[in-house]
């Protein structure tokens, strides 16, 4: 019963921007959104979504996505509220997620369009 407040390792990998393990216990898949000084460190300490048993879970470090610093700047540079930040960096996570899954899908494409709109259409709320 206590042994879920004792951390153990996994090893995990990293997709683009996320983070993904699966737990040894419940073999639950996780998730987690990684920023640039997560990814360096090659490790990441959390718990199981479902069965909530702690992790200390260790991946190989990685640097920079393709197009992450352009997109994170231009966060900064606009006045989005902390959810809109989160939601547009949740898209482009996922985006990078399946350029490595599937590089060649066309999916990718409507993706960035979509992610494109969001940004837009958050700005434009912002100045009403």
């Amino acid at each position: 019963m206590l042994e879920r407040f004792f951390e153990k390792d996994t090893k995990g990998t990293l997709k683009g921007m996320t983070l993904e393990w699966a737990c040894p216990r419940c073999a639950g898949k996780n998730f987690r959104i990684l920023r640039i000084e997560e990814r360096r460190s090659g490790e990441h300490h959390d718990h199981c979504r479902y069965c909530k048993a702690r992790f200390h879970v260790a991946f190989t470090p990685s640097d920079q996505i393709e197009g992450e610093a352009a997109f994170m700047e231009r966060l900064e540079d606009e006045e989005f509220s902390a959810e809109e930040q989160q939601e547009l960096v949740r898209d482009f996570a996922e985006i990078g997620y399946m350029r490595y899954e599937n590089p060649g899908n066309r999916e990718i494409t409507g993706k960035q369009r979509l992610l494109e709109e969001k940004i837009t259409f958050f700005k434009r709320r912002r100045r009403l």
